[in-house]
């Protein structure tokens, strides 16, 4: 495990398409389907007017173009109190309406939210940006040029993609000659309309869009590119925004965890090679809990043996998500051996001493003292000091890692915090304080 090596040049584009798909599972399924839809629709729509040199860059401004919702998808705040919003699923398994998550942003931040995630992921050049920045901007406060026309197109494969799902209940023909009043009745550049038009006189590329692998498989042959560590760091950030932003106790969560992993990382291992890697695997530990119930998550007292169980699985679905793609394999063992002990009573795999390897052991003690000093549903955090001290008793009891230890403990009496610039939310939000409910967001995390 400690021997893994990782070029400058590590994922391929297409691998991120393969994650964000892996992500259609609880309450942002429909969220990821549009996505998806609007990648396929504004990729066709683009390509009949400029070709097809540079439609992977369409498609995946449709796929992140919404990325900014999160904020709105999974929580909403109310007098100070972060609660979770009607759009997560239920305990019942109900779930959200795409367009009942873009009224909540009835000023259309999100957008502007999505801008400042997708430039620091690097990733796509800035006219792409620039239109996911605009794709709810008015028509005639559209640029003229190309900026405008890749904007337009992808309101207008926004908007088809809502108009898809709304209608297909009634069946496809239904819905395209609904997509087809929509366009007809929609302000749009000329090339714009003449395309979408066009591409909704074509069943087949309509079906592929129904059938998603067909049209996926098309998509990803095109994406020959591939993307760095610092890139690939970047795009997952929003991810795992995701999954903190789902509870008012996990706001500062992974990230809290990967800033105090790497921090370890530098003083055990005297490189940021280690350092990266762990950061990384402490932001996606818990990439899994996508699928725990919000229920499970904000329960205040003590878990049952079922809740319990299906807490625990969320280990496991952080190692499927993320081990599919071989080039990042230390990075998911890492992540899910966060809950295993040295002496094997750990989970999910009962692995015990040289089965883990020192970067595991590292976060494991990253992930216990941050849970121990943040608030929960059930308790207030402990003093640093204090979590000290249940560490160690770990550590003497053969769970935890003693030459780990040794080092967070100096850190601890040194004053060791983690900055306020290394959370996630501020990262991304910071520049927005001044709109009310993200500086209550703020607020509850400085």
């Amino acid at each position: 495990m400690d021997n893994f090596a990782l070029g400058p040049d590590i994922l391929r584009i297409s691998d991120l398409v393969d994650i964000v798909e892996d992500l259609k599972i609880t309450s942002l399924l429909p969220l990821i389907v549009h996505s998806f839809d609007t990648a396929r629709i504004s990729s066709a729509i683009y390509e009949r007017i400029f070709g097809d040199q540079d439609s992977p860059y369409m498609y995946l401004s449709g796929l992140f173009h919404d990325i900014g919702l999160i904020v709105f998808s999974e929580i909403k705040i109310s007098d100070g109190i972060v609660k979770a919003a009607k759009t997560d699923f239920s305990e019942e398994g109900e779930a959200f309406d795409i367009e009942e998550i873009t009224q909540l942003d009835t000023d259309n931040l999100h957008q502007l939210f999505t801008g400042v995630m997708v430039r620091k992921m690097g990733i796509l050049p800035d006219d792409f940006v620039h239109a996911m920045e605009n794709h709810h901007t008015s028509f005639e406060k559209l640029e003229d040029g190309k900026r405008g026309l890749l904007a337009n197109i992808l309101s207008a494969s926004d908007m088809m993609a809502i108009t898809l799902r709304k209608c297909m209940k009634y069946g496809l023909p239904e819905a395209v000659k609904s997509m087809i009043n929509a366009v007809k009745k929609s302000q749009m550049f000329d090339e714009v309309k003449k395309a979408s038009l066009d591409f909704l006189k074509s069943p087949l590329e309509l079906g592929n869009i129904v059938d998603e692998d067909v049209l996926k498989d098309k998509h990803r042959e095109k994406m020959a590119g591939y993307i760095n560590l610092n890139q690939f760091m970047e795009f997952l950030k929003p991810i795992v925004l995701m999954v903190d932003i789902r509870s008012p106790f996990t706001l500062k969560h992974s990230s809290a965890i990967a800033s105090l992993a790497r921090d370890l990382a530098r003083e055990l291992f005297k490189n940021e090679f280690d350092a990266k890697i762990l950061y990384m695997a402490g932001l996606v530990h818990d990439i899994g809990k996508l699928r725990t119930p919000i229920g499970i998550l904000h329960k205040p007292g003590k878990l049952g043996e079922y809740e319990m169980y299906i807490m625990k699985l969320h280990v496991v679905e952080t190692y499927k998500i993320l081990s599919k793609h071989p080039e990042i394999m230390e990075i998911a063992t890492i992540a899910s051996l966060h809950h295993e002990r040295l002496d094997g009573s750990g989970y999910p795999w009962g692995l015990s001493g040289n089965d883990i390897g020192m970067r595991a052991r590292l976060l494991q003690i990253a992930d216990v003292y941050i849970a121990l000093t943040e608030d929960r549903p059930y308790r207030k955090g402990f003093k640093p000091l204090e979590a000290l001290s249940m560490i160690e008793d770990e550590v003497n009891d053969g769970k935890l890692d003693p030459v780990v230890y040794e080092v967070l403990k100096t850190m601890v009496k040194n004053n060791y915090r983690i900055e306020q610039s290394d959370i996630l939310i501020f990262d991304f939000f910071e520049e927005f304080s001044n709109i009310d409910f993200v500086n209550e967001l703020l607020q509850r995390i400085s």
